[in-house]
């Protein structure tokens, strides 16, 4: 019951890219990774070159140097890799992350990429596609049935003479050609494309955030490893508790901010409130990217990592997921707004309960 709990709030995180094997391969590439469930979806990772051959009766996690997807996927494709080639059809969604990625099977479901060159030579593709690369070449026979939304510095449609390999990728260097023209266009719904080099400067600006958040929350854990563990533990313990007094602090908050500042007395205190306020937003931050990384890497059967391989895998895939769903057109700032508010309510709330329990434990003694 409690993973299925964990699985309903983070579920969102895991569904978009092929994070799972990323972090296997990561942080345990001595020992390549192949795991089947009992529900058919297997995991399986390697430190160079990965084939799949088999047919996969449900989801497919894959994360290697050069990934060949051969066989037919019963549910939905979850890979990362420098150099992916897919040949089997898919009968759900496929989520690919790499430098260098063809498809050359047919895809019963949506599609969304985020690699340096990509092309399609599917025949069908039944859902939406949404590919944010540097070069982008759609074959001739194509046929998307939903919505196309791209994100690319070079875009080519029919093309005739698409790779179907991995014949251009170079995994050493993994070296890829970005445009630096702007293209837009319409055709089977909304296309907006940027330049190539102004997106690749913002995902290096990303990261280089992404790594300093990284070490200033490792900071944290190794400074107060109590507070750590004790948030950590009510976070799982209590979750749903957790999270509804999370949003209900951050409800009450702002109301009794203005209470204290328009009060005569009160200005000092709000000043108080507002500091430690502060360091609460921040700690929940940490805290929800943490407990995100523990859990995938449990799930993993990776559980004695330390701290900074769980914080840094969390911070990443929530930050990854929050960019892209950022990407999505009208709703893109309602889902990120509400994924970071359940986050950051989750932990706020821990730490609240926390000190509430504390407050009640601690008495003054009797005389």
């Amino acid at each position: 019951m409690r993973k299925i709990a964990i699985l309903a709030v983070l579920g969102v995180f895991v569904s978009t890219l092929a994070l799972f094997p990323t972090v296997a391969y990561a942080v345990n590439s001595e020992n390549d990774v192949n795991k089947v469930t009992k529900s058919g979806n297997e995991y399986k990772t390697s430190e160079e070159e990965l084939k799949i051959d088999n047919d996969i009766r449900g989801d497919l996690f894959a994360a290697a140097e050069t990934l060949y997807v051969d066989g037919e996927i019963g549910d939905n494709l979850f890979a990362a890799a420098g150099g992916i080639v897919v040949n089997g059809d898919v009968r759900n969604d496929v989520f690919l992350a790499g430098a260098y990625i063809v498809i050359n099977g047919d895809i019963r479901g949506d599609v969304k990429i985020a690699g340096g060159e990509v092309y399609i030579n599917s025949d069908l593709i039944t859902g939406d596609v949404m590919v944010m690369a540097g070069k982008l070449s759609v074959a001739d026979e194509v046929e998307i049935l939903g919505e196309k939304e791209v994100y690319s510095g070079m875009l080519s449609e029919g093309v005739v003479d698409n790779p179907v390999d991995l014949s251009g990728y170079n995994p050493e260097s993994n070296k890829v050609m970005f445009g630096d023209k702007e293209y837009n266009f319409d055709s089977s719904g909304v296309v907006t494309l940027f330049t190539g080099a102004g997106l690749v400067m913002g995902f290096f600006w990303k990261l280089l955030m992404l790594a300093s958040m990284i070490l200033a929350g490792y900071l944290v854990l190794r400074l107060f490893p109590v507070l750590t563990e004790t948030t950590l533990g009510t976070m799982n313990k209590a979750m749903v508790k957790s999270t509804l007094l999370g949003m209900g602090v951050y409800v009450v908050a702002p109301l009794v901010a203005l209470v204290l500042l328009f009060s005569l007395i009160g200005f000092k205190v709000l000043v108080l409130l507002a500091m430690l306020g502060g360091l609460c937003i921040y700690l929940s931050g940490v805290y929800s990217s943490y407990a995100v990384g523990r859990w995938i890497l449990v799930m993993m059967g990776n559980e004695k990592t330390g701290r900074a391989i769980p914080l840094a895998l969390g911070m990443f895939v929530v930050e990854l997921t929050l960019f892209i769903f950022g990407l999505l057109p009208f709703i893109g700032w309602l889902l990120v707004f509400v994924i970071r508010g359940v986050l950051y309510s989750w932990a706020t709330g821990a730490l609240v309960l926390n000190k509430y329990r504390s407050m009640q434990t601690i008495k003054p003694k009797k005389k």
